[in-house]
């Protein structure tokens, strides 16, 4: 699922990178979108304009089965048992969406609220905004519970499923990791500090409870190959990969494209000039033993898929007869080492 500035939302099969249906409820940014985990085909998405539509994949997406109207533009929503949250401008606003309605509404809030989450329990939602401050509220009657101000405005946050921690990101790329501190016992009475003894513990004191794992602002350089990989290019990824010539690289391509599920998806509708130079590729370096078992299998879907179209061009066919003297000679190398095996067994057998 994803949700652009382009007012639409799209579902994609993540195996071949193709569009499956796109949904055109919204007049202006969807910047926000969900999918019910309960329930797989309930779909949400809040737009800058105001709105929020529920979708059902069942019944496709040239219409929204319900559409709320939040007012403000829409930067987050959360499904949690069967209601929706909304946030967006100043206000909170939660929806029973079994009737369809409005349950409850928190406005008195400074700055935009820009992420929700919500704990495995769902007993208490996290708020996360503008304004620096990460509220807690009860989800019975949504009143605040805890808060906790942070040092930069907040772009994302998360509780684990055991409660223990919340994740915080900031416009700064900063990421803070608070850990729930347990009460403490009083502590007895210590003398006051002097000014230098205050001087020091400012100097190297941290905030109790967090830890501040610093990023860099820009996003990390991506390789070739990740951007292709990213963009669900594994043809042109695969290609790139043999290129290049190093054997240990194009068997971790030919890896990750089988994990993604996109081996297929590689190796379709090629012309005898784009298979060439793969089967060239795994008849030369076939022999090394790191990666002998990732290009035959790669060589093996390359029969399954061009079988009985291959003998008819000079330049495969002559690849799979090379690749065969290759397989028959690595054949005769193993019954040479067991073979040598035997003899070694005799031998320690009869030293012993």
């Amino acid at each position: 699922m994803s949700a652009s500035d382009d007012l639409t939302m799209k579902c994609w099969d993540v195996s071949t990178g193709q569009s499956l249906m796109t949904a055109k409820g919204h007049s202006d940014y969807v910047r926000a979108g969900v999918i019910n985990s309960r329930e797989e085909t309930q779909w949400v998405t809040g737009g800058y304009d105001g709105v929020v539509h529920v979708w059902d994949t069942r019944k496709g997406f040239d219409s929204a089965v319900m559409t709320l109207k939040h007012e403000d533009p829409v930067e987050s929503v959360l499904l949690y048992n069967n209601c929706l949250a909304t946030a967006g401008g100043s206000g909170l606003k939660i929806w029973d969406l079994s009737a369809g309605k409005l349950s409850n509404q928190i406005s008195s809030l400074q700055k935009p609220i820009v992420c929700l989450s919500v704990n495995k329990r769902s007993t208490h939602m996290l708020t996360g905004s503008l304004d620096h401050h990460v509220k807690i509220f009860d989800t019975t009657h949504f009143e605040l519970a805890h808060s906790f101000k942070t040092k930069d405005p907040i772009l994302s946050l998360d509780i684990d499923g055991d409660e223990k921690y919340i994740a915080v990101g900031t416009t700064t790329g900063m990421l803070s990791l608070y850990e729930r501190q347990e009460p403490k016992t009083k502590k007895p009475v210590k003398p006051t500090p002097t000014p230098q003894q205050k001087e020091k513990k400012q100097k190297t004191a941290r905030a109790d409870g967090v830890v501040v794992v610093e990023f860099s602002s820009h996003p990390p350089k991506l390789t070739k190959f990740d951007k292709l990989l990213f963009r669900f290019q594994y043809a042109e990824a695969l290609d790139t990969a043999i290129s290049i010539g190093e054997p240990e690289e194009v068997a971790a391509m030919v890896e990750e494209i089988s994990n993604r599920g996109g081996i297929e998806v590689a190796l379709r509708g090629r012309s005898d000039e784009q298979i060439v130079p793969i089967l060239k590729f795994i008849s030369k370096h076939f022999h090394v033993a790191r990666t002998s078992k990732i290009f035959f299998s790669l060589y093996s879907y390359i029969l399954d898929m061009y079988g009985p179209v291959l003998h008819r061009s000079p330049l495969t066919l002559k690849q799979i007869q090379e690749m065969k003297d290759q397989i028959e000679k690595e054949m005769e190398q193993q019954k040479v080492l067991f073979s040598l095996q035997g003899c070694l067994e005799h031998i320690f057998q009869t030293i012993s």
